[in-house]
């Protein structure tokens, strides 16, 4: 008897005293005397009443289903797994349901109907019942996991090993070979897998399915003995074609899983791109809108490959909150640096206003070389007197005259510290007559090396112009630590955001001021820099321990190296040079520099001419700087176009001669060291 109540109950059981039910629900209190029953409620959507049915209503719903629902239903009850595996119902229940559906493949001969859906939607392991085993062996019709795969498969040592105790066919008295047996037309009659490789990389054997194995050792045990050879080919041809009729079978269900395996990574991204959407509108409703549009879709597109962004699952209260924990750091730092680089735009200006004032400063027309070696923007910035007239609110404007009053004494001040520094350094390095000296800077054997050992010869004021006293070392790369003043004094190399690039700069390049820190920090290399120019500066016909550097210039000395031998003549070279070729050569000892006499230096100078009148890579890769404009340096080719614009000069090479263009002070050493040349003397 089936109740019939509006709600979903189960049968009406009488009430007995002595005997024990089976509690499946939540039930109602205890009859009272007199009543014969208890209404149990049960939650809605349970199917135990479905198998009391009357089969024709049953099959009439279970036609409407594909096999993969009748799957899922054998394995919800001892019930419904006896209903649908039933060898009698097999052409009412899953023959029907496969036409329901067009996409699976044709059913091997040798599989039943059930087995062969439960191969194709179980991802279970056919041994352990493991979960998430999802490849199928080809050519074996079964899911193993890596456990089983290794206890289940063996490799043909085992095999030769089980074939030799329990097979011993003869034909026409020799003993039949493994190898015959279990490969046809030179295909092996069982499905093969690779068995990996060994720590050297050499291939290790490949494996079988050991049950396979041992089914076709006892079906040739049983062969009739003595064996003929038309009973052993005529065993092996039929093993291969089972073989081909598994692998074709096998090639079917392997097309439908990969395809099958594609569709069900499309669905899982579509999931996990909800997803990902459904945190980018919590994000912004949760105020962090300018930091995702500050991050731009490369940044973003990184958070949504994170593990606890990029999941299939619908997002929760709970998961959300996980992702909040996780995206915390990124996003606070993100809105640290939208808000610095929001300051950048800010300070830019003022800090090229601050440039401008420097320049104003320094050069006045003609220009010289001199006036290119200055400090530049980032050295004042960081200075106190500067940054109160830089670090103001928005509101107030800020140009470039409000520095011009300060520049002076604020660029002397610099200027002061630096030489103290750099005099600290150079002085100890020095012999003892030149250490006396009040401005040792402007020795010419004052010669500064920098900690990368550049084969250069930098002096004062030309050192302020070497990069490597600009560049960041380990003992500076502090900028995540400064305030955001002095951060974005820095970070100067930043874009203007745009629509298509909302990241405002480019957080990797930075500006660092002068340091003398980047000097040598080897006693022997600054001594030996030191040896090296005192020995130059002697080939000259000078004294080391009182030249100057202008001393030095006037002098007008080639030298060529006693050490050097070529083909031709001699190597001839100025004294730039002749430091830089310092750097080929072990030792100071190494050799002497001799002088060019007077008598043949018209030969090098008219060999001098000549290079630059060709205009050769030796003046074309060097920048040249316009002394009648307050900052225009280019190459050859950009000056002569200048040069014809704005001054209506036509020959460059002759402007170069008159001192309207000289070679900028930072390519002084490149300009020296390639007019090196060979002159028979």
């Amino acid at each position: 008897m089936i109740a019939t109540t509006g709600t979903e109950t189960e049968n009406v059981l009488p009430v007995n005293g002595n005997a024990k039910r089976k509690q499946r629900g939540r039930t109602t209190p205890r009859a009272k005397d007199g009543d014969t029953a208890v209404k149990r409620v049960t939650l809605k959507g349970r199917l135990h009443l479905l198998p009391d049915i009357a089969l024709e209503i049953q099959f009439m719903i279970y036609n409407q289903l594909e096999p993969r629902d009748l799957h899922h239903l054998s394995r919800t009850c001892k019930k419904f797994r006896a209903f649908f595996l039933n060898k009698k119902l097999a052409e009412k229940l899953w023959e029907c349901a496969r036409r329901n559906t067009d996409s699976l493949p044709p059913r091997p001969p040798f599989m039943s109907e059930p087995a062969f859906i439960h191969l194709l939607y179980a991802s279970n392991c056919h041994y352990c019942g493991a979960q998430g085993v999802r490849k199928i062996l080809h050519g074996c019709f079964i899911r193993l996991c890596p456990s089983c795969f290794q206890n289940s498969t063996t490799d043909t040592d085992w095999l030769s090993s089980e074939y030799n105790k329990h097979i011993n066919v003869n034909i026409h008295g020799n003993r039949l070979k493994l190898r015959s047996l279990f490969y046809y037309d030179d295909e092996a009659v069982l499905p093969t897998f690779d068995g990996g490789h060994w720590k050297d990389g050499r291939e290790k054997p490949r494996r079988l399915l050991k049950s396979d194995a041992k089914k076709i050792i006892e079906r040739l045990a049983e062969l009739p003995q003595p064996c003929t050879e038309e009973d052993t080919e005529a065993f092996i041809k039929a093993l291969g074609e089972e073989q081909d009729l598994r692998l074709q079978y096998s090639e079917l269900v392997q097309t439908w899983s990969m395809k099958r395996e594609e569709q069900r990574m499309r669905e899982l991204e579509d999931l996990r791109q909800r997803r990902f959407e459904s945190i980018l509108v919590r994000l912004r409703g949760a105020g962090w809108g300018p930091e995702l549009d500050f991050l731009g879709e490369e940044d973003v597109n990184k958070i949504a490959k994170m593990p606890v962004v990029r999941q299939s699952c619908k997002l929760t209260e709970g998961s959300w909150n996980k992702v909040l924990i996780s995206l915390d750091k990124l996003l606070n730092n993100t809105r640290m640096r939208r808000r610095r680089a929001e300051l950048c735009v800010v300070l830019h200006p003022r800090f090229a206003d601050l440039e401008e004032a420097l320049q104003a400063h320094y050069v006045t027309l003609p220009r010289n070389a001199r006036m290119d070696c200055r400090p530049t923007y980032i050295d004042l910035a960081l200075m106190p007197e500067c940054r109160a007239i830089i670090d103001v609110p928005t509101s107030v404007t800020v140009t470039a005259e409000d520095f011009a009053a300060g520049i002076p004494a604020v660029a002397e001040k610099w200027e002061e510290n630096m030489k103290k520094e750099l005099t600290a350094y150079i002085r100890p390095h020095l012999p003892k007559i030149a250490r006396r000296n009040p401005d040792p800077l402007t020795l010419a054997i004052a010669i500064f090396n920098c900690e990368d050992r550049c084969a250069w010869a930098w002096h004062w004021p030309n050192i302020l112009l070497h990069g490597c006293f600009y560049g960041v070392d380990s003992t500076m790369d502090d900028s995540e630590d400064d305030d955001a003043y002095t951060y974005a004094a820095k970070v100067m190399n930043f874009k203007e955001p745009t629509d298509d690039s909302p990241c405002m700069y480019d957080d990797k390049e930075r500006d660092f001021p002068f340091r003398t820190s980047a000097l040598t920090s080897k006693s022997e290399d600054a001594r030996r820099a030191v040896d090296c120019m005192s020995a130059i500066v002697s080939a000259c016909g000078l004294n080391p321990s009182k030249a100057t550097i202008e001393d030095l210039e006037r002098t007008d000395a080639w030298l060529w190296c006693t050490h050097c031998k070529a083909d031709n003549g001699r190597r001839v070279m100025q004294w730039r040079a002749a430091f830089e070729h310092y750097g080929t050569l072990s030792s100071v000892d190494d050799h002497k520099w001799s002088r060019v006499d007077k008598d043949d230096l018209h030969l090098v100078h008219a060999v001098y001419e000549e290079a630059i009148a060709s205009r050769g890579d030796r003046i074309m890769n060097v920048d040249l700087s316009c002394s009648l404009c307050s900052a225009f340096d280019a190459p050859l080719d950009a000056m002569q176009v200048h040069l014809k614009k704005t001054h209506s000069l036509d020959d460059p090479i002759q402007a170069l001669h008159d001192g309207i263009i000289y070679c900028h002070p930072s390519y002084l050493n490149v300009w020296s060291s390639s007019h090196t040349y060979v002159i028979d003397l």
